[in-house]
């Protein structure tokens, strides 16, 4: 995350269940958030357990879940759970301005076809099918972003395609993980 973006905010709620969160946030961001009079404030919490609590907390609060929403499923380990509440999000965030960057696929690629760092990408907005990407004509959109990065054998669905509301614009980011494995992100944000 930027720092300059979070310095626009008086204060910084930061929600995460490792208890190494803070003190890596805090390495990453402090010195610059002390310099803005942002306040810091960390909790050792499940957000997604306890979202509709720190909702009810923080009424006026804009929400930003990073790297949290493509996690999901590993978390829960019940397909139809974690795709029931990915789903949910937008309900339950009706109203206030929130945004997220999550897993979109991830999975094995070809040596020397994934990018070398994550600048490859592309503009998208989503549709009632999930999202429909500028410049990447076709069906399924899945194996036009595989293509890409040279994506080969069985990739991971991460559930997050219909996280965001319907047109809301979005970028989908090509992610190098590993030398031979890389990710689809989306990022995006409604307000």
């Amino acid at each position: 995350m930027p720092g300059r973006w979070l310095q626009r905010f008086e204060r910084v709620v930061l929600v995460d269940v490792d208890p190494y969160a803070e003190r890596l946030f805090r390495f990453n961001h402090g010195r610059r958030l002390r310099q803005a009079g942002t306040e810091l404030l960390a909790l050792q919490v499940d957000a997604m357990r306890e979202l509709d609590a720190l909702l009810a907390d923080h009424t006026q609060a804009s929400i930003f879940f990073d790297n949290v929403l493509g996690q999901h499923l590993y978390r829960v380990r019940e397909l139809e759970r974690a795709e029931r509440e990915l789903e949910g999000i937008a309900g339950r965030l009706s109203g206030r301005d929130w945004g997220s960057v999550h897993d979109l696929f991830s999975g094995p690629v070809e040596p020397g076809r994934r990018p070398a760092a994550p600048v490859m990408s592309f503009s998208a907005v989503n549709t009632p099918q999930g999202a429909l990407a500028e410049g990447l004509s076709g069906t399924p959109l899945h194996k036009r972003l595989l293509a890409q990065v040279g994506g080969s054998g069985e990739w991971m669905d991460h559930l997050t395609s219909n996280v965001f509301p319907v047109g809301t614009q979005t970028h989908l980011i090509a992610w190098p993980f590993l030398p031979h494995y890389a990710h689809w992100l989306q990022a995006g944000w409604v307000g």
